[in-house]
């Protein structure tokens, strides 16, 4: 869609006062074997098949289980109203698939979905630029930190990622110029990036937002409305179906996800105040902290420069608007997202290989406007600013990735006695049984022993004998909720784990609720 303006670079041969960016593209090029084939290794070297523990991750896959055991899309036995169906539904057809194994073939599968997005990538920049701009593009995008980490991580950040390059690429291909004719495959790249991101995520929402704008804007400099029909149909019948068939709708009562009420409350209620207040934190915390992590690997030496070269390459992200609007617009309005209404860092990677591209795009000019010396100077200084940080990050996480055992040395060691006593409560509850435990552990503990657990802030819904509680003393806001709620441990622990380093071990106790407070 866009202007039509080509950004094709002009790769000259390796000489006496050329460019050094030329010189980066130039061996790009030649080594492009090697690279791609350096890309497969790292991300082979990566893998473990073990799965990096998290909320989010367990309430995927207990969704994943409950489809795939015929229960419907319910956690705990109740409606889910929050939660995306398609990545729950994509882990459900794993489930089935493979009964053994499960957690090895999640982890394939979001591999998998990495380098889709990888591919899906070299696809979009050669059909903007040209190849060896793509690949070291592509190489920049694999050898980032931010991506790396999450093509190993059982959540919807990679899937989601896949569908949009797959929209920007089949968007690319069909829209992208007006001489090129688009092959079938283009539309049923389009298409299926179409179906992931509108099931996946609820910012496909911004993601539809940007594409019909920059169609519209299309329309209006080519003055053919009929090429931007075909597409905004295309995305408003896609939605429709999805509201048709979302599993979280009651029928008759339209769309009830907890993502829109939430989104819609916060942009009408008292917004002005919120901009004073969570904007403006959520903003210092994107350029304090977040941008600096994604896209140099860590944070810079002071937080000063977080702030600057995060809004370098914020900047330069927006700045694609000028020759690619749907490229620019969809990082605006992620941005925007993460202001306004979540302050997530996880979001950022939706648009992760448009802010390396917007990058080398600076560098580029950079090393053009200037003169050569200097240019050619500040070029190597940032370029190794966006690759050395990152790559060895890269090299951390795999050696962490084959620690041994690994839960000993995940998030230091936090789960591994978890781990540990969920493979034995089975032992000594039943389905009926509730299960209380700390903070940000009750989805984990479902899924590793098939019951059901609550933690703080979530109703103790069990009935009379049926009530168990993980002590762990290493917790005292959960020992002083347990307080709050009157639950008593009674008798002797039915299982117990050890910590490492002397530290508090954690048991399973029944309990019960007391009628009077303690």
């Amino acid at each position: 869609m866009d202007s039509g303006t080509s950004n094709t670079l002009i790769i000259a041969p390796p000489q006496s006062g050329t460019y050094l960016y030329q010189v980066i593209l130039n061996l790009a090029d030649r080594l492009r074997k090697p690279l791609f084939l350096a890309i497969a290794v790292a991300y082979l070297l990566g893998f473990n098949g073990q799965w990096r523990m998290g909320p989010d991750s367990g309430l995927y896959l207990n969704l994943a289980r409950s489809l795939a055991t015929g229960n419907g899309y319910t956690y705990h036995g109740i409606r889910h109203e929050t939660v995306y169906p398609g990545f729950p539904i994509a882990l459900a057809a794993m489930q089935r698939i493979f009964t053994t194994h499960l957690i090895v073939a999640d982890d394939i599968f979001i591999l998998v979905c990495a380098l889709a997005a990888l591919a899906l990538t070299y696809r979009l920049i050669l059909l903007a630029y040209d190849r060896p701009t793509a690949i070291v593009i592509t190489v920049g995008v694999a050898f980032t930190h931010e991506f790396f980490r999450y093509s190993y991580e059982i959540l919807t950040d990679m899937p989601f990622l896949t569908g949009v390059m797959a929209v920007l690429a089949g968007h690319e291909a069909i829209f992208g110029s007006p001489t090129r004719r688009p092959k079938w495959w283009d539309w049923a790249i389009l298409v299926a990036g179409l179906i992931i991101v509108v099931s996946t995520r609820p910012t496909m929402i911004g993601l539809m937002a940007a594409w019909i704008i920059a169609l519209i804007f299309s329309a209006i400099t080519r003055k053919n409305w009929r090429a931007a029909a075909v597409p905004a149909i295309l995305c408003l019948v896609t939605v429709a179906l999805f509201l048709c068939l979302d599993p979280r709708r009651i029928p008759g009562h339209g769309p009830t996800g907890q993502y829109e009420q939430y989104a819609f409350h916060q942009l009408t209620h008292d917004l002005p105040n919120e901009l004073r207040t969570n904007a403006v934190g959520n903003l210092r915390d994107l350029l304090e902290v977040t941008v600096a992590r994604a896209v140099f690997g860590m944070d810079l030496l002071y937080i000063s420069l977080n702030v600057i070269f995060g809004g370098i390459v914020l900047l330069a992200g927006i700045a694609l608007i000028r020759s690619r609007p749907f490229w620019g617009l969809w990082v605006v309005i992620t941005l925007l997202t993460l202001i306004l209404l979540i302050s997530n860092y996880r979001y950022i990677l939706q648009m992760l290989p448009l802010l390396v591209i917007g990058w080398w795009n600076l560098l580029r000019s950079i090393n053009l406007r200037l003169p050569r010396r200097i240019g050619n100077s500040i070029f190597a200084v940032l370029l190794v600013l966006g690759t050395v940080l990152n790559i060895g990050q890269v090299v951390a996480f795999i050696v962490h990735q084959h620690a041994h055992p690994f839960f000993a040395d995940y998030e230091s060691g936090e789960f591994q006695p978890y781990v540990e006593i969920a493979n034995q409560i089975p032992n000594f509850t039943t389905s009926q049984d509730v299960i209380l435990c700390p903070t940000k552990l009750a989805r984990i503990m479902t899924f590793l022993a098939d019951r059901t657990f609550s933690e703080p802030n979530e109703p103790i819904a069990a009935p009379p004998g049926h009530l168990f509680v993980i002590l762990d003393s290493k917790s005292p806001e959960y020992a002083h909720w347990l307080a709050a709620m009157n639950v008593s441990p009674e008798g002797d622990p039915l299982a117990s784990v050890n910590r490492p380093h002397n530290l508090p071990a954690i048991s399973l106790m029944r309990a019960h609720i007391d009628p009077e407070p303690k």
